[in-house]
């Protein structure tokens, strides 16, 4: 099996345990780290880790709780991970604004990516980020985050429209 498809998304969790262990997360805490294709398995894993090892020099003597707010401080792209499980998993584990959209272009197989996107325009229809809820959410995973991690392109596609956008949420 390649990779891509099993070792990669592990390696990212290992990576973000080695973060959260290291407290990196917490020395830097003004540095916004952007974990690809929905965190790996970390959401899925977290609860597991926080749990079996809370408490233990595995984890620092960190109490379950305070891994898993520190795990709930990544952002995450859903590059080669919108679908409906996944998706649900990170919805529920993620920070609210801490989602956002990711394709993997030009890695990923075009038709990878289209089935992707569209999955992810359907879950998001009916944005408005002048609204509360549901489709405000959407706009923010399709756009809106991106924008408040990267203000410099939020400068750039235009100040006075993401203003527009923006000022809603």
């Amino acid at each position: 099996m390649p990779g891509p498809m099993i070792d990669f998304p592990h390696e990212t969790t290992r990576a973000a345990v080695s973060m959260i262990i290291g407290d990196v997360v917490r020395d830097h805490s003004n540095v916004k780290i952007v974990l690809s294709h929905a965190g790996g398995t970390l959401p899925y894993m977290a609860t597991r880790i926080a749990h079996q090892a809370g408490g233990s020099p595995f984890l620092r003597n960190r109490s379950a709780e305070d891994f898993l707010a520190d795990a709930k401080k990544f952002y995450f792209d859903l590059a080669l991970s919108a679908y409906e499980g996944p998706f649900d998993l990170l919805k529920h584990f993620a920070a609210r604004g801490h989602i956002t959209y990711g394709s993997d272009f030009p890695f990923a197989k075009r038709e990878s990516i289209k089935g992707q996107t569209d999955f992810v325009k359907g879950v998001t229809d009916d944005l408005d980020p002048q609204e509360d809820g549901a489709k405000a959410e959407g706009w923010e995973i399709r756009r809106g985050n991106a924008l408040r991690l990267f203000p410099r392109l939020a400068e750039r596609l235009g100040k006075g429209e993401v203003d527009r956008q923006m000022n809603g949420m």
